[in-house]
């Protein structure tokens, strides 16, 4: 065997050596070659069909695709407070403010990202500079279920009191590149660059969300108040249409909510996502003039917790002026204030809509 031509069986060619002498004496042959392996003789197509291994496929183009930017990236990773109705009843001289709010199972219920998009947002950020402009949407719902939830809040003359809910934030960055998708490797980035705020899980017991009351006023309000635009509430074709609340009127978070999703979006109570990351993550863990402009563009992002399976609103909960309560309060109107996104968010037909956050009342 080595190097010696084996041949199986032997071929005999018989031949006149006179007439070998005068031409050429030939004869047609198939061979079927083999080689001698650590495995045995084998064919020799097989021998080398198994020494080239598998064939890696080949790599795919470059293509234009978003990479996630982590340096202005950040998810709690943990459970933290997310603010869903904040009412305050500052002035001493006031009725009993009675506030609900509500999540049944028989409604899918969940998180519709916010998507900010704009050109070099980085590059403006990291420059302590506030990027303009930036497109805002409310997009796909990104964590969602049938929930329930409720809680009832009473706020006494100059109280403040705010429902809660456990959810796990996110604020991830994305840079628009042309790059290989096999490997990520980045041939250069376009500039396009897209911020998504949400919630991507909720603390839940059961089909329960965990939450409840406290008193006072949120860890985030201040970025809330510095993120948003405060505004008297009125609301055509309800109680509030004069813009406050009569002695024992009450009005339906459904009429305050459609009047802000005038194109359907399904924007319904927006979560102050961006200020809560804003202070829990110290801006993204800058300092100085960066971190007071991550802040200031932070502070105003709003998801919306919203009912997935139709436009209307469908969180449930009131607002009501209970008056006078035994020794308790006023018999008084009060003026409504609620506090909208100082960003104006764009609907599918390319009109701009407001978000109302918190949901924030101030009753006066």
């Amino acid at each position: 065997m080595g190097d010696r031509v084996l041949s199986y069986p032997l071929v005999v060619v018989s031949y006149n050596p006179l007439l070998a002498s005068k031409s050429i004496i030939y004869r047609s042959i198939m061979m079927n070659v083999y080689s001698m392996s650590s495995k045995g003789l084998m064919p020799e197509w097989v021998r080398e069909a198994e020494a080239m291994g598998a064939v890696e496929p080949a790599a795919s183009p470059p293509t234009y695709m978003y990479i996630r930017d982590n340096q202005l990236s950040w998810e709690s990773g943990t459970y933290v407070e997310v603010p869903i109705l904040i009412v305050h009843n500052d002035y001493a001289y006031s009725g009993v403010i009675g506030a609900s709010i509500g999540i049944l199972t028989s409604f899918k219920v969940g998180c519709r990202l916010s998507a900010g998009y704009g050109v070099n947002i980085r590059s403006k950020l990291l420059n302590a500079t506030i990027p303009s402009p930036i497109k805002f949407t409310i997009s796909n719902p990104v964590r969602s279920g049938y929930y329930s939830f409720s809680e009832n809040l009473i706020v006494p003359s100059g109280m403040k009191r705010y429902v809660w809910i456990g959810a796990k934030v996110a604020h991830i960055h994305y840079r628009e590149a042309f790059a290989y998708p096999d490997t990520g490797e980045v041939i250069y980035y376009t500039g396009n660059e897209m911020m998504l705020d949400y919630i991507y899980d909720f603390q839940v017991s059961g089909n329960t969300i965990n939450g409840g009351v406290k008193d006072g006023s949120p860890p985030c309000e201040s970025l809330i108040f510095g993120g948003t635009v405060e505004e008297n509430l009125v609301v055509s074709g309800t109680v509030l249409s004069d813009g406050d609340l009569d002695v024992d009127e009450s009005v339906q978070f459904s009429q305050i909510l459609n009047c802000y999703d005038v194109y359907d979006v399904d924007s319904e109570i927006g979560l102050p996502i961006g200020a809560i990351i804003a202070l829990l993550s110290n801006a993204l863990g800058f300092t100085g003039s960066v971190a007071t402009v991550i802040t200031a563009v932070l502070s105003g992002i709003a998801p919306s917790l919203s009912n997935i399976d139709s436009a209307n609103a469908f969180i449930l909960g009131n607002l009501r002026n209970w008056e006078r309560e035994g020794t308790t309060g006023y018999d008084t109107y009060e003026i409504i204030y609620c506090r909208a996104s100082k960003y104006q968010y764009q609907a599918p037909n390319n009109q701009y809509f407001k978000v109302p956050v918190g949901i924030y009342f101030r009753c006066a």
